[in-house]
């Protein structure tokens, strides 16, 4: 059970510096306007409150809103959509709401049953799936970002991006003020501008046609925010399913986490849709395969479509597009960078390796054409939870300019990981070793024995290493520990393990317990189990804990 440790714990391990606010963050502030003032700060603490668990937070707000007295739940708003439902449907959600015989859990799953219950045309009234509807939130389900998406401050006027950061950032506006206000900017801006806007990302793999369609979609500002996404949901709803697959609808349960969707692993389920009109339908079909194939590990999978890829003619593979990411570069740029990915004399890691140091040797100005591609770990492979901020409680020890200066590090979307890693362990290291001394570890490390918890925290105290090595020290010291010890050592495993059969549990221990096997292939051994599931027990398997929930 090392490997589980060390592998679920690659980010937390080394989280003296680095350990992060979770992805599932506080709720938009306009969120609980309706609650008491105590019970609203319980809810910060918890959302706050990095050490818990996802059982123990969703507990913890679930006791919150049990705790609240019935006229508290009177003024309680209805989900969103349902002020455009019938009066008898409203009036129904309300006597859930205010039912003192329910659970919070119950009357959320009560809600949930009274929107399936609903005709199709009402339930696309109700834009967010944690409520049953069918829609795709347009911002994820915590509301607007801090900034607009990335890339429209390179395209829109600078004095138009002002004005939409400042609707974003403003905490007074509730999300639907905010929606409108968005909207009232960008009516004003030229037809011209809105077609250089950057699509959302899960567009970018979908055909040009289909993009344009989208794009025309979003950019009618005679519909509301709301009616515009709801319609793009519906339009590509009535896409061919072969590209229907390739656009990430919102999850249901148990799509979170490693047994998700969103813990993508490997590859995409098929070639780029535009393949096939260059390949042919039997060369496509062909490629398909292997992408789709259970019998192969991530490695395998590389070198079979390398050969594949290999075969083709080399006027094919001129014709054949790049990643989305790399379209909006000049031609020569480009150019270039199929010479470097279409060069199968060296393995596909290199080949994107020297993408990459490419990318950094173009103007400044095309760099910013190219989105930075996903962060890494200190092990070389990617992960889903990059930390968005140093540990909370390290807030109380470090002084002000150091807490400062690893926030805004952290904000940088423009350092590679390897760079923030660099960055991160310069700014530790010129804090005094008493400091450091001081700095807490993360809580799974809290349980072993004072004795061992100094131990570690003398490798991140210790100057004359890098980030890595004190990474890799503290897992070699960890590995040694008394069974009994490193057991205490062990992360919480993801969201919903507890409640997998036991013969379930025991067979993804044992792919952990089994070190022959590389980061990747464990992900995709641990994904083929959880997809041979029944879908009943498959469905056990909980959302993050928005306070919806």
């Amino acid at each position: 059970m090392v490997q589980w440790k060390i592998f679920i714990g690659i980010a937390t391990i080394c989280a003296v510096s680095v350990m992060a606010r979770p992805k599932w963050g506080p709720p938009p502030s306009d969120a609980f306007k309706w609650l008491p003032s105590e019970a609203k700060e319980k809810l910060k603490t918890i959302h706050e409150d990095h050490s818990l668990k996802w059982e123990e937070r969703k507990r913890m707000i679930d006791e919150v809103f049990d705790s609240l007295p019935k006229e508290v739940f009177e003024k309680m708003p209805l989900p969103p959509g349902f002020d455009q439902l019938p009066s008898d449907v409203q009036e129904k959600a309300k006597e859930i709401n205010t039912d003192s015989t329910l659970k919070w859990a119950e009357k959320r799953e009560k809600i949930r049953e009274l929107i399936k219950s609903l005709p199709e045309e009402q339930r696309r009234m109700i834009p967010f799936p944690r409520f049953g509807g069918s829609g795709i939130p347009p911002f994820g389900p915590r509301g607007l970002p801090p900034l607009p998406p990335p890339g429209f401050k390179e395209v829109l006027p600078s004095e138009v991006y002002q004005k939409l950061v400042e609707i974003h950032q403003n905490e007074n506006f509730t999300n639907q003020e905010k929606k409108d206000k968005i909207d009232q900017v960008m009516k004003n801006v030229s037809k011209e501008t809105l077609q250089n806007i950057p699509l959302p990302p899960f567009l970018e793999t979908l055909p040009s046609d289909v993009q344009a369609k989208a794009r025309e979609i979003l950019s009618n500002f005679s519909d509301s925010f709301d009616i515009r996404h709801q319609k793009l949901h519906e339009f590509l709803e009535t896409l061919p399913e072969e590209l229907k697959k390739l656009i990430p609808h919102p999850p249901k349960f148990g799509g979170f986490g490693p047994f998700g969707p969103r813990h993508h692993r490997g590859f995409p389920p098929h070639p780029p849709p535009e393949f096939k009109d260059i390949l042919g339908e039997e060369l496509y079909n062909k490629l398909d395969e292997i992408h789709q194939s259970k019998n192969l590990s991530r490695e395998e999978r590389f070198k079979k479509i390398d050969e594949f890829m290999s075969s083709l003619p080399s006027e094919t593979l001129s014709k054949l597009p790049l990643p989305p990411p790399f379209r909006q570069l000049p031609s020569d740029a480009q150019n270039k960078i199929r010479e470097k990915m279409n060069d199968f004399s060296i393995d596909f890691k290199q080949r994107m390796k020297n993408v990459r140091e490419f990318i950094k040797t173009l103007p400044e100005d095309q760099q910013k054409l190219v989105p930075p591609p996903p962060p890494f770990y200190g092990g070389g492979h990617r992960h889903g939870f990059l930390p968005r901020g140093p540990p909370a409680d390290f807030k109380d020890i470090l002084p002000a300019d150091k807490w400062e200066q690893l926030v805004e590090l952290h904000k940088n979307d423009k350092l590679s990981w390897q760079e923030k890693k660099k960055q991160i362990n310069e700014i530790m290291n010129s804090l005094p070793t008493e400091t450091l001394m001081k700095l807490p570890l993360p809580p799974h490390l809290r349980k072993i024995s004072e004795e061992n918890q100094q131990k570690i925290r003398e490798f991140f105290a210790d100057k004359s290493l890098t980030f890595d090595e004190k990474f890799q020290k503290t897992k070699e010291f960890i590995k040694a520990l008394p069974e009994a010890e490193r057991k205490l050592a062990r992360p919480p495993p993801p969201p919903g393990f507890e409640s997998l059969p036991s013969d379930v549990k025991a067979k993804i221990d044992a792919i952990f317990d089994n070190e022959s096997l590389g980061h990747h292939e464990r992900f995709e051994k641990v994904k083929e189990i959880i997809d041979a599931l029944p879908a009943e027990i498959r469905a056990k398997l909980p959302l993050p804990p928005p306070p919806f929930q």
